[in-house]
């Protein structure tokens, strides 16, 4: 910092935080002995009418792209072959909200580029609030 500091173009520099690379989680998750209980099915999604009751978290985030609309005229993804790429899909089967998509086969595919594996079960879950829409 002092190098760049010293630069004849530089007025002033700012420290605004440490740079910590990404580590696995060190809690591991809160898995139920047992199968995997879903609140949803693709049958029960098909009729479920898009309110902040049954969305939660994800309603306004679904506003923005006109949720309810796609739901009226019956798009539901059906047929379609989708990828996500992002950040964080892990824990999904403690996810009752998602969890349906593990049990019906939805999902194909899965592989972590930033360690080399296919298992998601423990990386972080940012990306599962992508997934749930």
């Amino acid at each position: 910092m002092k190098k760049i500091e010293n630069l004849p173009f530089v007025a002033s520099i700012k420290k605004l935080g440490t740079h910590i690379p990404y580590q696995e989680p060190v809690i591991p998750p809160l898995k139920n002995e047992g199968e995997t209980i879903s609140k949803a099915t693709t049958k029960i999604l098909d009729q479920l009418e898009v309110t902040e009751d049954n969305y939660g978290k994800t309603f306004q985030f679904l506003q923005q792209y006109q949720a309810k609309f796609l739901h009226e005229q019956r798009f539901f993804g059906k047929g379609k072959t989708i990828a996500l790429l992002g950040e964080g899909y892990g824990y999904i089967d403690e996810k009752p909200e998602i969890a349906h998509l593990l049990l019906e086969n939805k999902i194909l595919h899965t592989y972590d580029f930033l360690f080399n594996k296919t298992d998601l079960s423990n990386t972080t879950t940012a990306g599962n609030n992508h997934l749930g829409c």
